[in-house]
């Protein structure tokens, strides 16, 4: 993601995500009812604009006006004039999705002609992705959550639109609780007096409510960075403690293994010792079920206790002893 080089391509890029953006804007006012200012100016240094109801209504709810009660219904030149060349604008669009219609509705009467008398070979079994019908969600919660999801993704496409074109972005909405949010390259005094031909002198100082939004916003990024810190530091442990898992239930699988099985050059001493007595133990039970009552019919089968000589406890041909531990 970096500034695109080709002056054309740059603009070209910037048409296309402007309109992408001014998309997903009118579906975020008609889906929450949102009010939204969308004000951006081309690398050639073209303004452009969209909002709902307007962008003065918009400004001067985020600026805290008040309209007056009596006051005229007039509309600044500049933004009557950019209102016009948006009609315009959207004329041609319209216009040219027709035509576009038209190709498409072409093609598929080709298509239709093409897959006749063809059988399909089975039903879909899932209704894959669904398309959203644009109106107004009337749960008043996922109202909010599709506000603020779609909000986010307005601010990352307008940040890749001065990423890669070198525009100048400002975004001012409304929630539908009437919580104000801004997004602003380089920022939203600088492109709010551009775009009303403000000529100011420059000054450092911000307007104090500008800068309490602003101060607002940051402090919200910031708890959103740390809760999303916090979530992946609570993910690390869960997934240290699952590799412990997983190495204790392979352990446990080893251990559930046949005990003479363990190669006996990878054991210690203690573990010699151990598989030594667990060996005397397996000898003493098979000797206990040889001299039982079925013994003496086969005198091949006895054996006695060599208590004395662990080596003779053994059957000859075992060649089990001290001397392998």
């Amino acid at each position: 993601m970096k500034k695109i080089e080709n002056e054309d391509d740059r603009l070209i890029t910037f048409s296309k995500r402007r309109s992408g953006i001014y998309k997903k804007a009118s579906e975020l006012i008609t889906l929450t009812g949102a009010e939204l200012a969308f004000v951006v100016f081309s690398p050639a240094g073209k303004p452009f604009s969209f909002a709902h109801p307007s962008v003065d209504a918009v400004a001067d709810k985020f600026l805290g006006k008040e309209p007056e009660a009596n006051a005229e219904s007039t509309t600044h030149p500049l933004v009557e004039a950019h209102r016009q060349i948006r009609i315009e604008e959207l004329n041609q669009q319209h216009n040219e999705l027709i035509r576009q219609l038209d190709a498409v509705k072409e093609k598929g009467k080709q298509l239709k002609q093409r897959l006749r008398g063809i059988e399909r070979k089975g039903a879909k079994q899932t209704k894959g992705r669904q398309k959203i019908t644009m109106k107004r969600i009337e749960n008043e919660d996922g109202r909010l959550i599709t506000f603020s999801k779609r909000r986010s993704g307005i601010y990352k496409k307008a940040s890749e639109l001065v990423t890669l074109c070198g525009a100048e972005v400002g975004v001012l909405v409304f929630s539908p609780a009437g919580k104000p949010f801004s997004f602003g390259h380089p920022s939203m005094e600088s492109i709010s007096n551009r775009f009303l031909g403000n000529n100011l002198t420059p000054i450092d100082s911000t307007h104090p409510l500008v800068e309490a939004y602003r101060k607002l916003r940051i402090n919200e990024l910031n708890q959103n960075c740390n809760e999303l810190l916090s979530r992946l530091e609570a993910e690390k442990e869960r997934g240290n403690m699952l590799k412990q898992m997983m190495k204790g239930k392979g352990r446990r699988q080893q251990q559930q293994s046949y005990w003479w099985e363990a190669p006996v050059d990878e054991l210690n001493f203690q573990d010699l010792h151990q598989m030594y007595a667990m060996l005397e133990d397996l000898h003493s039970n098979l000797c206990r079920k040889i001299n039982g009552p079925s013994s003496s019919r086969n005198p091949l089968f006895a054996c006695t206790n060599h208590q004395n000589d662990p080596a003779g406890s053994f059957p000859h041909g075992f060649d089990y002893g001290r001397r392998h531990f």
